[in-house]
């Protein structure tokens, strides 16, 4: 039933909102933190009695799939913590205590008991049938999980839905709001067996990493999800003795990197395959920390320059919109290096 207050853990409690206005219920079951997933109605303030009596946090979270709750995540799984270590009984609640909090339990259950999203949610539905977080919190729990509970730029899955959200945001008309700490780091890497890169041909400065560029490719549709290309990367995530996928070989824009000699004690290591099929008209990367200037300027399209001030060489363009690959696919955003403008080094 949703009209319930149900113990999911000894002290955690998940419900509708109507129990966290009556200050005689939350006493009848000894709560003393009280969490608000949603955005309540003016008309229905929080009673003074309820506030004065508890520790209180109140955030404006939507039940919308599009809805960024991943970035509440961490603040919401400390609160309950904080309550629950210090020997405190917390309720949890949205409107319903089906979608909002549900996800908020849910993320909390996976981080203290280590289970999947669908074992930590199988584990919550037990307490309370109904709940269901939305798909688009689904994926987010997915993220969260995947990225072991941290929510920050390390984790490229986590990147990779930030960037969609803004496309998402630009498509819509709504304008480009980049979440800069959620920009790849690049990092200039000198000597040899750092994997492969890309650099500007002009000027030699390095671009962009194996692990920057955005995962698309032949496939049997050009509809690929990147909601779900972000699903597949958290899940292999971890290390794997699994080879790389194969692709064809490009011969034009493959280099050695000439600029320092090999490393003697360095072990021998697997021949890496170049980063992009032969097919595909560039390097489809993710936004970088070097475009920031330009992404700054809130523009749904443009060029993409080196970045090195005394260069600025064109390297090719940007479409939050989505740009067409040579390979076939539809990518978004579209972030594209001429594989003419750059050398890729072994």
């Amino acid at each position: 039933m949703t009209s319930s207050m149900d113990e999911i853990l000894p002290g955690l409690f998940l419900g509708p909102w109507e129990y966290a206005l009556d200050a005689e219920d939350l006493t009848r079951a000894g709560i003393t933190h009280v969490l608000s997933v949603m955005r309540m109605p003016k008309s229905l303030p929080v009673p003074v009695a309820v506030v004065a009596a508890r520790n209180t946090l109140m955030l404006p979270i939507l039940d919308s799939p599009t809805f960024d709750i991943l970035q509440h995540l961490p603040r919401c799984v400390d609160f309950v913590r904080q309550a629950l270590d210090g020997g405190g009984r917390i309720y949890v609640h949205c409107q319903a205590g089906i979608s909002r909090s549900a996800t908020v339990v849910t993320a909390y259950i996976i981080q203290t008991q280590g289970l999947s999203v669908q074992s930590a949610l199988e584990f919550v539905r037990a307490k309370r049938k109904c709940v269901q977080p939305n798909a688009g919190f689904m994926e987010q729990l997915a993220l969260w999980h995947a990225a072991k509970c941290i929510v920050n730029s390390d984790d490229q899955a986590t990147r990779l839905f930030y960037h969609e959200q803004t496309a998402r945001a630009s498509k819509a008309g709504r304008g480009v709001q980049v979440n800069a700490d959620m920009l790849a780091r690049v990092t200039e890497i000198s000597g040899a067996g750092t994997g492969n890169r890309i650099r500007c041909k002009m000027c030699r400065r390095e671009l962009a990493k194996r692990e920057h560029m955005f995962p698309h490719g032949p496939a049997p549709t050009a509809s690929t999800s990147r909601a779900a290309a972000a699903e597949t990367l958290a899940a292999t995530s971890t290390p794997s003795p699994a080879a790389p996928e194969p692709v064809q070989p490009v011969t034009s824009t493959t280099t050695t990197d000439d600029d320092q000699p090999p490393s003697l004690s360095s072990p021998p290591t697997a021949h890496e395959p170049p980063m992009i099929n032969s097919t595909c008209s560039g390097y489809f990367v993710e936004p970088l920390d070097w475009m920031q200037p330009i992404l700054d300027e809130g523009l749904t399209s443009g060029r993409i320059d080196c970045p090195k001030a005394k260069c600025r060489a064109k390297l090719g363009s940007y479409d939050w919109a989505g740009s067409r690959c040579g390979c076939g696919e539809w990518v978004v955003p579209g972030f594209c290096i001429h594989r003419s403008r750059v050398d890729e080094l072994k």
